[in-house]
């Protein structure tokens, strides 16, 4: 259900040229994998640290990938990436409510 969630911005990020076919596939699966991490029975922290970390960098070369081919007009795929950091961390500090790094981050 949180991947179908994401079909509207990968179609986005599609049709900008921003990404090809194939590497959203792999954004998929590697999400997919980062999903099924974090909803196991017993997550580590870590799980959900470098799935934060993925999606923060794959932000990081969107933005970039955006500027190079001087797109201006924001988009979903411009306020997506921040929703899902924010409800990833969300999860996190249910999972593990006594860690301080986490509420730091």
């Amino acid at each position: 259900m949180l991947l179908e969630r994401q079909v509207p911005e990968l179609e986005d990020l599609r049709d900008k040229g921003l990404f090809s076919k194939i590497e959203i596939q792999s954004i998929v699966k590697r999400r997919s994998n980062f999903e099924y991490l974090c909803k196991r029975r017993s997550p580590l922290l870590l799980d959900f640290k470098r799935y934060a970390e993925y999606e923060l960098n794959l932000s990081k070369l969107r933005k970039a990938r955006k500027k190079n081919l001087g797109i201006v007009k924001g988009s979903i795929s411009d306020y997506a990436p921040i929703q899902r950091l924010q409800f990833i961390y969300e999860r996190a500090i249910k999972k593990f409510r006594f860690d301080l790094s986490l509420w730091k981050q």
